[in-house]
């Protein structure tokens, strides 16, 4: 039989500026980074990669040098999903810091009350709760 492993999860987002990126989510959306937890490039180049947590969720912000391009066109990286306690907390904490929302806060069909924000980078994370 197979022994029960714990996951978590730590989606990777690039970003053009790891530094300024950093201090969005810590100042704007409450994220927490040790200056332990940000780390150089090769040759001195300055920060590459950092590591975000808030609660239990975590993100690495990576240095992207170049945009992803799809068709002919810049695009971000990906979505984020992320679950939490309150989300209406959440969304008003984040209303008040003029935060970009992209998606309104709605209870939605599949059983989650959630919202999308955008960050200066063009990346979205979203935040849902489990409706009873």
């Amino acid at each position: 039989m197979q022994k029960s492993v714990n996951w978590a999860i730590a989606p990777i987002l690039g970003v053009p500026d790891v530094l300024a990126s950093v201090e969005y989510f810590r100042a704007v959306l409450g994220f927490e980074c040790s200056a332990e937890a940000i780390f150089g490039g090769v040759g001195g180049e300055g920060a590459a990669y950092a590591l975000m947590q808030r609660g239990g969720a975590m993100l690495h912000l990576q240095i992207r040098r170049r945009p992803l391009h799809f068709e002919g066109r810049n695009v971000h990286e990906g979505d984020v999903y992320l679950y939490v306690d309150d989300v209406d907390a959440l969304y008003a904490e984040y209303r008040s810091k003029n935060v970009k929302v992209y998606r309104e806060l709605e209870n939605e069909q599949y059983g989650v009350r959630d919202f999308t924000i955008e960050t200066p980078d063009g990346h979205r994370l979203a935040f849902g709760t489990r409706m009873r």
